[in-house]
């Protein structure tokens, strides 16, 4: 086991991390998935050093996509088109990171 497993209040466990972590570095899914793994990894204290470490996934890049899949869902949520949740999910985090600022009532 790492170092990391042994010294955190991990809420994930072994396998789940090996899950992501691989989901991640091969890109499976989209933006918006790699968003939701990178999150849960540093949800669960894992650093984002070492993420980038065992994925290629950049610091900077963690946050873009976790920001963007969040406001991702929140467009989902408020009701968005199947139609325009699929144009989303294509390469648009940049795009939906900037939308980060706004809430409901700016829509």
């Amino acid at each position: 086991m790492n170092d990391f497993l042994e010294n955190s209040a991990a809420t994930l466990s072994e396998a789940e991390i090996t899950h992501l972590l691989k989901a991640l570095l091969h890109k499976e899914g989209s933006w918006v998935d790699w968003g939701k793994h990178c999150q849960q990894l540093q949800q669960a204290g894992y650093p984002s050093q070492k993420i980038f470490e065992e994925t290629g996934f950049q610091a900077v890049q963690q946050n873009l996509v976790i920001v963007a899949a969040q406001v991702y869902e929140s467009i989902a949520i408020g009701g968005a088109s199947p139609e325009l949740l699929a144009y989303l999910r294509g390469p648009k985090s940049d795009v939906l990171y900037e939308f980060r600022t706004l809430n409901q009532e700016n829509a």
